[in-house]
């Protein structure tokens, strides 16, 4: 079960994050995917390269939306 609040019947929920060790620099991101009822559908992650903080989270909502 995921921690969060569960989104309305029928609808799915992607939580995502990113991090580096400083701004740009090297990023990598992850997320989870679950559904209304809060169980895991799937997850994704990877790197960025060098990049800004915006653009890796940015690239993370991306892949997050591409995966539904």
């Amino acid at each position: 079960m995921f921690p969060r609040k569960a989104p309305a019947s029928g609808s799915i929920k992607v939580n995502f994050d990113g991090g580096s060790r400083g701004n740009p620099r090297d990023f990598s991101f992850g997320g989870i995917i679950g559904d209304e009822l809060g169980q895991w559908i799937m997850g994704f992650s990877g790197s960025c390269g060098n990049i800004t903080n915006i653009n890796v989270e940015l690239h993370a909502i991306f892949l997050g939306l591409q995966a539904t």
